[in-house]
């Protein structure tokens, strides 16, 4: 993921349900794909797919407690939710 980052890659592509790559990541609990999408600052933390699910959602949705705590000790979301 790292080097996939540092290519710039084009990170805001959703798909046919409005998800985007940190809401996959945090739904299938990849906690250290989360903390690096994260840390590279690409993704609005209020950002909602089609059902109204952010990423932090996904995060608990995902049942792994690290993913979910990644977005919950991140500072900009404490702000959203």
């Amino acid at each position: 993921m790292r080097l996939l980052l540092l290519q710039t890659p084009k990170l805001d592509i959703i798909d046919r349900r409005g998800r985007n790559a940190l809401m996959h990541a945090a739904l299938v609990g990849n906690s250290e794909c989360v903390q690096q999408l994260l840390d590279a600052g690409y993704f609005d933390p209020a950002m909602r797919d089609h059902t109204g699910n952010a990423p932090i959602h996904y995060g608990a949705m995902s049942g792994d407690l690290d993913t979910l705590g990644k977005h919950l000790t991140t500072p900009h979301y404490s702000d959203q939710f």
